[in-house]
């Protein structure tokens, strides 16, 4: 009898278990579906030259640290979106175009917070009365996303180095995690995805 109910009670544990990692799959679903969002935002924002991404994406507080070694962590989305305002500035001076996309190659999931890393590619592309080449720069990035209390998922850690551009045209898919398009050649414009 004992053995009966021992029995009984690992089939019950084992059932109850797969309900709650039913159910936790179905939100999973939801949280990844919100996480890949954020790239696809960024990726809109730098064409369009829109620094609203910033207070979208990162919380209050956020701690940015940029991939150039001279610029110190900043901290505040205020500052975070200073230093992009700098950067698109740059580029609407030029009369130029920018691109970004990201290929995430790890993530590592927990209910309130995800790390995603991987790398990303740059594009900048000078006006056409420039007569310079396209060109392109990586980096290898860090983000940490935590869950808020509205359920949605906000840039915690934004940490960021340049690595050459092999390793984003090489990185491998992680299951579930965006992955973005690439340049069919390395500054030679940007192949659609399929």
């Amino acid at each position: 009898m004992t053995r009966l109910l021992t029995m009984t009670g690992l089939f019950g544990a084992l059932m109850l278990s797969m309900s709650f990692g039913y159910a936790a799959t179905k939100d999973n679903n939801k949280d990844l579906g919100q996480l890949n969002k954020a790239y696809q935002i960024t990726q809109q924002s730098f064409v369009d030259l829109d620094l609203s991404f910033v207070e979208t994406l990162y919380t209050k507080d956020a701690v940015y640290v940029p991939g150039n070694s001279k610029k110190s962590t900043i901290v505040g989305t205020p500052a975070i979106r200073a230093s992009y305002e700098e950067f698109f500035s740059k580029v609407k001076a030029k009369q130029a175009q920018v691109r970004i996309d990201f290929r995430v190659t790890q993530r590592r999931y927990h209910p309130e917070r995800v790390t995603d890393v991987g790398y990303y590619l740059i594009e900048f592309r000078p006006a056409e009365n420039s007569e310079q080449p396209t060109t392109h720069f990586a980096g290898k990035f860090v983000y940490v996303f935590e869950k808020q209390s509205d359920g949605k998922w906000q840039i915690a850690v934004d940490a960021a180095s340049h690595t050459d551009t092999k390793h984003y045209m090489s990185a491998k898919p992680h299951k579930d995690s965006y992955y973005g398009s690439a340049p069919e050649t390395i500054n030679n414009g940007w192949k659609k995805k399929k």
